[in-house]
């Protein structure tokens, strides 16, 4: 008997036994698909890591980019818990056309077209918020319709899953002089030039988020309202000199759920505003907030400008995120006079030890050429590591360590600043205004 009809004896889908007496067709019948169906689990198995997206991001990443989304904890369904009275989950996510191909993904220089948009961002334009380059933000004038998007940041993140990484589109340190070793370089100084770093997420993952809490500061925590136990943390992250923040969690683009209570285009009005006080009575202390997801809702006229006007009502200042180049949240932020922010490089998107470092190398650049950057980084077990030793690092080489409210008030962006990006707009608006 040769070796594939042994096995096939062995599977019971040879017509005839091993004795060579024929067997009854239906069961020969059930073995043959008992086998079809077991081989099919093992081609979907081999198959399914091709498509699955690991963690690594808020947005979800598109086909065309090898990186992926930064990571996100499955919120817990809290809604109820906590001080408010509202649903434990949002409503249903309506369907959205056009999604963006860089919504929250890091540029590959592989994809041409990705390039190309992004550089083609990069140019200022009168009548929006901050972009990439500090010498050529723009405040909205009076009047005009933020309706177009922010520059998108090139070193977008996600926000990313780990591969090979890609090269970055931000400005590079100048390169150490030929004929002079790695070791010979002398070491970056940062005099006078300020970092301030968001860690986002925190709350859900709660070892992660008390690890987080822990790192030297000051730095700013932003917390998801929808996670359980989220005093404690609080408090532990003032004692730390740390900020506090309001991570809102906000609709994306696509069908991705960015948690309970999340803000939504289709919510009226007063919906909106009735989420976003539930979500602030949920992390007290709070000086400001910054976007969970949101590259759907940030796009939207209507629902930044209620975004905005709660957070002026409650004196808290706003960071936008950037999940997504068409952003609009600044510009809102900057036209309505409330103290804002865009964030300038996300750190992990890519989870890895080495793009977090090369991340943190940019940040220090921007620093030391700008006078302040904005991060935004996560709990992750990688980021933290690099951070605890960074953090020390780069204050003995004198860079200067901020809650994110003092960087928007070095870039003169807090309301009432009469220098810097915003200050010297708002006092051409006063003086317009005064004419």
């Amino acid at each position: 008997m040769g070796l594939t009809r042994r096995v096939a004896c062995m599977l019971g889908v040879s017509a005839r036994g091993p004795d060579g007496r024929p067997r009854h067709p239906a069961a020969v019948s059930r073995a043959r698909w008992r086998l079809r169906i077991a081989l099919a689990c093992l081609a979907i198995a081999a198959l399914l890591p091709l498509f699955v997206v690991t963690p690594g991001s808020r947005e979800r990443a598109p086909a065309s980019s090898p990186q992926v989304a930064e990571p996100r904890t499955p919120p817990p369904d809290v809604g109820a818990a906590g001080s408010g009275t509202l649903p434990a989950t949002s409503p249903a996510l309506e369907a959205l056309p056009d999604p963006d191909p860089n919504d929250g993904v890091m540029p590959s220089l592989e994809a041409p077209e990705i390039e190309d948009r992004a550089t083609e961002a990069r140019r200022p334009v009168p009548g929006r918020s901050e972009g990439d380059d500090p010498a050529l933000a723009y405040r909205t004038a009076p009047g005009s319709s933020p309706t177009a998007a922010v520059s998108p940041d090139t070193t977008v993140e996600p926000g990313g899953r780990p591969q090979a990484v890609a090269p970055s589109l931000s400005p590079r340190p100048a390169p150490r002089p030929t004929g002079q070793s790695a070791a010979a370089a002398p070491r970056a100084v940062g005099r006078g030039a300020s970092i301030a770093i968001i860690i986002d997420d925190i709350g859900p993952a709660r070892s992660l988020s008390a690890r987080a809490v822990a790192l030297p500061g000051p730095l700013t925590m932003s917390f998801l309202p929808y996670a359980e136990g989220l005093p404690p943390l609080i408090a532990a992250a003032r004692t730390r000199g740390h900020q506090i923040f309001l991570h809102m969690p906000m609709q994306p683009v696509g069908e991705e759920r960015p948690g309970p209570n999340a803000l939504l285009a289709s919510m009226t009005t007063e919906e909106l505003r009735e989420h976003l006080g539930w979500a602030i009575a949920r992390v007290p202390g709070a000086v400001g907030m910054n976007n969970h997801m949101g590259s759907r809702l940030t796009t939207d006229e209507r629902a930044m400008r209620t975004v905005m006007d709660v957070l002026d009502q409650r004196g808290l200042v706003f960071i936008d995120s950037r999940t997504s180049p068409r952003s609009i949240a600044a510009a809102i932020a900057a036209e309505a006079g409330l103290p804002h922010g865009s964030r300038d490089i996300f750190l992990d998107h890519l989870p890895t030890a080495a793009f977090v470092r090369r991340q943190l190398a940019e940040i220090e650049a921007m620093a030391r050429r700008s006078g302040s950057a904005i991060a935004i980084g996560h709990p992750l077990p990688v980021t933290l590591a690099v951070l605890e030793a960074w953090i020390p690092d780069a204050k003995a080489r004198g860079f200067t360590f901020v809650p994110v409210t003092s960087a928007i008030e070095k870039r003169g962006c807090d309301g009432r600043s009469p220098a810097g990006r915003c200050g010297m707009l708002l006092s051409a608006r006063a003086a317009a205004a005064g004419g």
